[in-house]
């Protein structure tokens, strides 16, 4: 038989544990806003803001709107990686046209 009690418990248990999984997914998000990598300023920054917003989401959302953050926090992380690697890629073309240039006037003086 079950008592009242005892489901009462059960149930403050399981609110009590989804509070602090909510708790532990907002940190999680505001880690990872605080150790972005530094790109541009404006776009780092903007990066960050987008996460704080959401970690602030997360804090009062319902279950089913944690499933939703998910999904934004997936499209903010590979928004972020696409920005990256297209920041990363104009850099080694800028080292390669460097390294292009200094070889030339190396040749030049040789």
């Amino acid at each position: 038989m079950v008592s009242i009690g005892q489901s009462l418990s059960e149930l403050d248990r399981c609110h009590e544990e989804r509070a602090t999984l909510a708790e532990c997914y907002r940190a999680a998000i505001h880690n990872v806003a605080h150790h972005a990598i530094e790109l541009e300023g404006q776009t780092t920054a903007r990066y960050r803001q987008y996460l704080e917003a959401l970690a602030l989401e997360v804090a009062e959302a319902e279950p089913a709107g944690l499933r939703e953050n998910s999904a934004n926090l997936r499209a903010l992380l590979r928004d972020y990686r696409d920005k990256a690697a297209e920041y990363l890629n104009h850099l080694r073309e800028d080292l390669t046209a460097t390294a292009s240039a200094l070889q030339q006037i190396v040749d030049t003086l040789a």
